[in-house]
């Protein structure tokens, strides 16, 4: 696209900042509408991280269990 540029680094390497990418093997819900909102454009509606929080505090130790 036209807004992009070109940046000649020189053979270094050009990196986004620091992301700390994870993810916790035990948990319960889905982020999955979030994402998709999110990657469509719409703005950031607050719920994010809380809603698998609520959600695994609700579940059950058996559902957790099943899951992991």
């Amino acid at each position: 696209p036209a807004a992009d540029v070109r940046v000649d680094a020189a053979g270094r390497c050009v990196i986004p900042g620091f992301v700390d990418s994870h993810t916790h093997i035990v948990f319960a819900g889905d982020r999955g509408a979030e994402f998709a909102a999110r990657m469509s454009g719409a703005p950031y509606q607050a719920g994010g991280i809380r809603s698998t929080v609520a959600a695994t505090r609700a579940a059950s130790d058996a559902d957790l269990l099943s899951t992991a």
